[in-house]
């Protein structure tokens, strides 16, 4: 079946709804950001969708940057050396960055 199964979202507003549309049943959101609404004066009203969340059985979770601090060390000295690559090997150089 076609469907996404896991949607980081550090946008929210309309990229949010479209992965609620696109999420498998059971699939998961990891939610650290909502850049699309920073600058709003008020508050948006939440995805018309939202209810994907119950008749799916998603599970969505927030974290933040902070929550991962006491891993830095290991991921300056693990992820500096594999993460290049592994955004080479399966990526491949799109004009991105490696």
């Amino acid at each position: 079946m076609a469907g996404i199964d896991v949607y980081f979202d550090k946008v929210g507003g309309e990229s949010l709804k479209a992965a609620l549309t696109a999420l498998r049943v059971h699939g998961r959101i990891i939610a650290c950001g909502g850049i699309s609404s920073y600058n709003d004066e008020k508050p948006k009203p939440g995805p018309a969708n939202l209810f994907n969340m119950t008749t799916k059985r998603l599970t969505m979770k927030g974290m933040i940057v902070g929550d991962w601090l006491d891993r830095q060390r290991q991921f300056e000295i693990e992820g500096r050396h594999s993460l290049p690559s592994r955004q080479t090997e399966e990526y491949g150089n799109r004009g991105g960055r490696n």
